[in-house]
């Protein structure tokens, strides 16, 4: 009777895992597998097309900007005192307008443009 009683025991510290719980992984709040609300599914997924489109503006109008001051570079041999003069030399026919809540910042010394949040 002890011994079907010990095996009896075996068997649920087997199955119930003898009280060891496993730890998630640490960036597992990270990850969009963490995130797991079928309810807001919906509107985690607009959230998150909204940013990715407004990261692709940036880096497409920051693209754009980029290659516009290097064509003046090469043609002046001088980078633009300002953002519009590629307007009036013609190397743009209009600025992008950076995302909402950001700003283009300009350095003619060196004619780097970021994008950065405007204060």
């Amino acid at each position: 009777m002890k011994a079907t009683f010990a095996a009896a025991v075996m068997l649920v510290c087997m199955v119930a895992g003898c009280g060891k719980k496993e730890q998630p992984p640490a960036d597992a709040k990270s990850t969009n597998a963490a995130v797991g609300n079928p309810l807001t599914a919906p509107v985690d997924y607009v959230g998150a097309v909204g940013r990715a489109q407004r990261v692709s503006e940036r880096v497409a109008d920051t693209a754009s900007l980029k290659r516009a001051i290097q064509m003046f570079h090469a043609s002046e041999d001088r980078y633009p005192k300002d953002l519009n003069e590629l307007l009036t030399s013609g190397h743009m026919p209009v600025l992008p307008r950076p995302p909402y809540g950001t700003k283009f910042q300009y350095n003619s010394a060196n004619g780097e443009v970021k994008v950065v949040p405007a204060q």
